[in-house]
């Protein structure tokens, strides 16, 4: 409860993490406190971009003989969370990249001045499996209502 007070305090979140630091350093079994402390950190890292070198400074001083395993754990949640976004990006990369192929041959192919923004909106709203089908079969549409067929 108290790691979810804090994501929406910015000026004490070094005191509330060194407060739950103390709580977790309470706890006897290993196994838990490991737990509590990974679980804790996906949740910080998920909200906030807490600065590390604070973090490993207040496990140091409070449970310096979990320091080394904490910040392994939280250095590892990092780095996940920046592969999930790298993974994100690129996939909605190819998205843009899709939609763009989209809407650039079918202007041409029908022959149309511009792409109505409602349709592209449609096209935004899709999944990229949906978006390659229109991609592939791009050839076969006359149309904007053929179009409107594939999104629906």
């Amino acid at each position: 409860m108290k790691i979810l007070h804090t994501s929406f305090i910015d000026d004490d979140y070094a005191k509330i993490f060194a407060d739950i630091l103390e709580l977790i350093k309470k706890l006897n079994d290993a196994e838990s406190i490991l737990e509590y402390f990974t679980t804790g950190m996906k949740y910080i890292l998920e909200i906030k971009d807490y600065d590390f070198d604070v973090m490993h400074n207040k496990v140091n001083l409070i449970i310096p003989e979990r320091s080394e395993t904490f910040m392994s754990t939280a250095n590892k949640l990092r780095e996940e969370g920046k592969l999930d976004g790298i993974k994100k990006g690129i996939k909605e990369g190819r998205k843009e990249e899709l939609i763009e192929t989209i809407v650039h041959l079918t202007v041409k192919k029908l022959d149309i001045d511009s792409f109505p923004k409602e349709l592209e909106k449609s096209l935004y709203n899709n999944e990229i499996g949906t978006l390659k089908i229109i991609r592939d079969n791009l050839l076969t549409i006359k149309s904007l209502e053929d179009l409107e067929e594939y999104l629906n």
